[in-house]
């Protein structure tokens, strides 16, 4: 486990909320999105753009986490010209790959792990996070992925931990 330091200026000011290193995949675990969106959006700099993968409502997340200008994409039941289907992880892969092959050490949050897993075959869904977290890895990225662990089996949940390095928040 790896834990957030967070460095306070002598006036009380934060210079630096979260480090997370380049070509890094970590996990946070909690019932609902929360202070990986903060994670995530500390990391979002004029010189690093983020990609946000949620179920939330895109213009909710604007709003509630000032993403500006941070590209979101919406997860849905089904697909839309403003929604990604949650099923279609090689749709997924294809919008990160392009948004990554746009721009070099980004960061990319993938919120609600467990929504994805609900639709998909564990192993596919594992299969899905390698291939995400190599194509982030090569682009120098950084991996976010949030997950409640009452969504995953102690099994699963298991090999969650042992392939993702955990955040503690």
């Amino acid at each position: 486990m790896i834990m957030i330091s967070i460095e306070t200026c002598s006036n009380g000011e934060t210079t630096m909320r979260y480090y997370l290193s380049p070509t890094s995949c970590w996990m946070v675990q909690e019932e609902k999105a929360g202070r990986v969106l903060e994670v995530f959006r500390d990391q979002i700099t004029p010189s690093t753009q983020g990609l946000c993968i949620t179920q939330m409502p895109v213009e909710r997340a604007r709003i509630q986490y000032a993403f500006k200008k941070t590209c979101i994409l919406s997860l849905s039941n089904m697909e839309t010209k403003k929604k990604a289907s949650a099923c279609d992880l090689e749709g997924i892969i294809f919008m990160v790959e392009r948004f990554l092959s746009m721009t070099e050490g980004c960061c990319v949050l993938l919120d609600n792990l467990e929504y994805i897993a609900r639709k998909r075959d564990f192993v596919e869904v594992m299969k899905f996070l390698y291939v995400l977290s190599d194509i982030v890895i090569i682009n120098r990225g950084k991996l976010l992925l949030s997950l409640n662990p009452e969504g995953f089996s102690t099994i699963h949940l298991s090999i969650l931990k042992q392939e993702f390095s955990i955040l503690e928040t």
